[in-house]
């Protein structure tokens, strides 16, 4: 294996892993609040629908961010490597800070800036659309956590075994919904890595690896995320986590569909926000979502810039081959 190979592996394992702990320990912190699955139940029916439901489905998003935003062809590959590896950077600063970012910016912020520092074509209008759909996503979480809160709130003596049966039901929903979409990403530098940009498929067994190293990175940051998602935006009750699993299963499954990346943690604060704003206005403490919304915004400028500077650095981009 040559070192350019070993580099390409060692990114693809980094960004399982921070998908893990970006993602997947978001996803855990919030089916933590609610009784009804085994304690650490979450991080493996996530990982295990990261190994099953891409083979089953597909994987059109992970198609979009490997061939729509920049043609993999001659330094393609690279442009998008290092978009990878500033989204991972930028990622893993704020994931330390215990702030869920938006893993889908940081990923177009980054192949974006990286393939316009090395002066390749960027189809412009997969970027747009995808940011429109990813921007649209939190917002249709919130109306439909909003939606689906005050039908609990109409039903507050509903029986213990109900929230449960609930909270199984929207949990396993939106473990299969981040699969279908968001959490292909994970599968973008594997492909680079393996070479398979070019659309080849990858070998069943990728799958089920990747699966693992996203479970390691979702055990390691659940602790941190837990108390940054789960307490931090919103005093979650019951109603609330079920509220926004599944006014976010939703939304991120339906985009999903369409082959564009939307970001889970973006759209689990955008329904627990809905959910909260059910109850009263101050129910929501917009504090924590103002420091979340502001690590949004600050995702892809940052990630974009950290690209191009790389891109910039490696002044033989263009002759790179696939």
């Amino acid at each position: 294996m040559s070192p350019a190979d070993g580099a390409m592996w060692a990114l693809a394992a980094l960004f399982v892993l921070a998908a893990g702990a970006n993602d997947g320990a978001a996803v855990a912190a919030l089916a933590g609040r609610v009784p009804g699955l085994p304690r650490g139940a979450a991080p493996l029916l996530l990982a295990a629908a990261l190994a099953v439901v891409p083979l089953v489905l597909g994987t059109a998003v992970a198609g979009t961010l490997l061939r729509g935003v920049v043609a993999p062809e001659g330094g393609g590959v690279l442009a998008i490597a290092l978009g990878f590896a500033a989204a991972v950077a930028v990622v893993g600063a704020l994931t330390r800070q215990g702030l869920p970012t938006s893993l889908t910016l940081a990923v177009v912020g980054g192949i974006t800036g990286a393939a316009a520092g090395a002066g390749l074509p960027v189809r412009w209008t997969t970027v747009a659309l995808v940011l429109a759909v990813g921007l649209a996503a939190p917002l249709l979480g919130a109306v439909l956590g909003s939606l689906i809160a005050r039908l609990f709130a109409h039903a507050p003596v509903l029986p213990r075994r109900a929230v449960r049966a609930g909270h199984a039901t929207a949990c396993l929903a939106q473990c299969a919904a981040y699969a279908a979409n968001d959490g292909q990403k994970a599968f973008v530098p594997i492909a680079l890595a393996a070479g398979a940009a070019t659309g080849a498929p990858l070998a069943a067994w990728w799958y089920p690896a990747a699966a693992v190293l996203f479970l390691a990175g979702t055990l390691l940051a659940l602790p941190r995320m837990a108390g940054a998602l789960g307490n931090g935006v919103l005093a979650t009750r019951p109603g609330h986590a079920v509220a926004a699993e599944g006014a976010a299963a939703a939304a991120v499954l339906g985009t999903g569909v369409l082959g564009y990346p939307v970001s889970m943690t973006q759209t689990i604060t955008g329904a627990l926000v809905g959910a909260g704003v059910n109850d009263g206005y101050r129910r929501v403490r917009w504090r924590a979502a103002v420091r979340v919304g502001a690590a949004w915004a600050l995702t892809l400028p940052l990630s974009a810039a950290a690209a191009a500077l790389l891109a910039a650095g490696a002044p033989l981009i263009g002759s790179v081959s696939t």
